[in-house]
């Protein structure tokens, strides 16, 4: 498979990818009136397994990386990692093709598989000189690995590998010595072949020693099943029924690790290994949504709360002022308000802050329309002598009370009277009524929190 062939096999997932689209945009008008009489609109987007949005994201990342790769590969470029490309490709067009019949959990069990795969074709672009033979820093890297490989192998290769296991290791520390003496001699292009063939046989002999039931990795497996069994019901704990995009999340998970341990009990150990490895990036990637989405909730229920005291304090003011025009908007605002707090209920969070933001946007500018009208000073004294009846009523019953928290608001509630009466006295008649409106609410206030009626 040469360069243009690479490009034009990308090229036919993107139009495979476009024909999906396309058709998944249709069937979504063509089935609204259905779920919509039969009163399952509500239901059609909890489906099961793998969220669709998050397997198409997971595919379009995977699109990203094969067309970065194809864009940046170098002249020339090694049979062994166009092969590489090819095969990811493949995986990729089956991907979409698994999606496209609705078993998005495969589709995201390939896209994955083509992602690795398309990752170590990366890898081994990276190792190449601009004339396409590999450069001494990663052939060096490559036998290394393999001399790492072939100790891990050493001790469990005769107890368990078959009489072609013990063979391919033979023949892999042969083809080592020759790689590593080629490169000593500088002959990198034979010491790149040597290193790959020591690499095969070397995954070869693993694979087997797996496949045969190695006791030392089947029980390594079955750890990382407890473990990750472990994490996925912590993650189910803590996160909460309302984190509907985090729910889903753990749900493909859930399927994922299910499927995980069939593939264990089928002795399939390094297929379950690599399915938990994509459940724990799962898992993860939920708990991180809900964290977040409880932060940005106990953010946004703050938000509501100051709303709340701002149109208390709009209220005084507005009702003592007795203007119509300013009453309307304000009844406006507290309307807009209940309805954040309904889109709130039901974890539409940025409805929500528009709507409160837009409350308190309307209690301001009632607050500005009943400060249009002439104050005099029959107005303030009038204000003054309210907010004094009041305090006067309640002052005794808050002292009786008990309550630390209600005696601080009445404290403030009488300062802020007498501020007014002084400011009432230099002639500053508006601020004066604007005190004695404080004063008014922070009376009402501490009635509240002494629990009078």
């Amino acid at each position: 498979m040469h360069h243009l062939e690479m490009k034009n096999y990308l090229g036919a997932i993107m139009n495979l990818r476009q024909k999906f689209e396309d058709f998944a945009f249709t069937m979504l008008f063509a089935c609204i009136p259905l779920m919509i009489f039969f009163g399952l609109f509500a239901l059609a987007s909890v489906s099961y397994g793998a969220p669709t949005a998050d397997v198409e994201l997971e595919l379009e990342r995977t699109d990203a990386i094969l067309l970065n790769i194809n864009e940046n590969l170098p002249d020339y470029v090694p049979e062994q990692v166009l092969e590489q490309l090819g095969v990811a490709n493949e995986m990729q067009a089956d991907a979409y093709s698994a999606l496209e019949e609705g078993e998005k959990m495969l589709a995201l069990h390939m896209t994955m598989q083509a992602r690795e795969t398309a990752r170590r074709a990366e890898s081994m672009i990276s190792q190449l000189t601009p004339d396409g033979s590999e450069a001494p820093d990663g052939l060096l890297r490559l036998i290394e690995g393999n001399a790492e490989l072939i100790e891990e192998l050493s001790p469990v290769v005769d107890e368990y590998g078959g009489e072609v296991s013990r063979s391919n290791f033979s023949a892999a520390i042969d083809l080592q010595r020759e790689a590593w003496t080629a490169f000593q001699n500088e002959d990198y292009e034979v010491a790149g072949k040597l290193g790959r063939m020591v690499q095969d046989k070397l995954n070869q002999v693993r694979k087997a020693i797996n496949m045969t039931g190695s006791r030392n990795y089947s029980e390594q497996i079955a750890a990382e099943i407890e473990r990750t069994s472990e994490i996925l019901v912590r993650a189910e704990e803590k996160v909460p029924e309302g984190a509907a995009e985090a729910m889903d999340l753990l749900r493909t998970a859930r399927d994922m690790f299910t499927e995980s341990e069939a593939l264990y009990s089928q002795g399939r150990s390094s297929e379950a290994s690599r399915m938990l490895q994509e459940v724990a990036v799962i898992v993860q990637r939920a708990v991180k949504l809900s964290e977040k989405r409880s932060l940005r909730s106990a953010e946004l229920i703050e938000t509501i709360c100051r709303t709340d005291d701002y149109l208390d304090v709009a209220r005084a003011r507005v009702e003592e002022s007795g203007l119509g025009n300013a009453l309307d908007i304000l009844e406006r605002a507290d309307d807009v308000q209940i309805s954040a707090k309904h889109a709130l209920n039901d974890a539409e969070n940025a409805k929500a802050e528009k709507l409160t933001l837009e409350a308190r946007r309307l209690a301001d500018l009632a607050i500005r329309t009943s400060n249009e009208e002439e104050i005099g000073l029959d107005k303030v004294e009038g204000a003054i002598a309210k907010t004094d009846d009041v305090i006067s009523r309640y002052s005794f019953d808050i002292e009786q009370s008990g309550n630390a928290s209600a005696i601080d608001l009445l404290r403030r509630a009488e300062h802020f009277q007498a501020e007014s009466i002084t400011l009432t006295s230099q002639k500053k008649y508006r601020e004066g009524l604007t005190m004695t409106r404080a004063a008014l609410e922070t009376v009402q206030r501490a009635a509240r929190t002494a629990g009078i009626e």
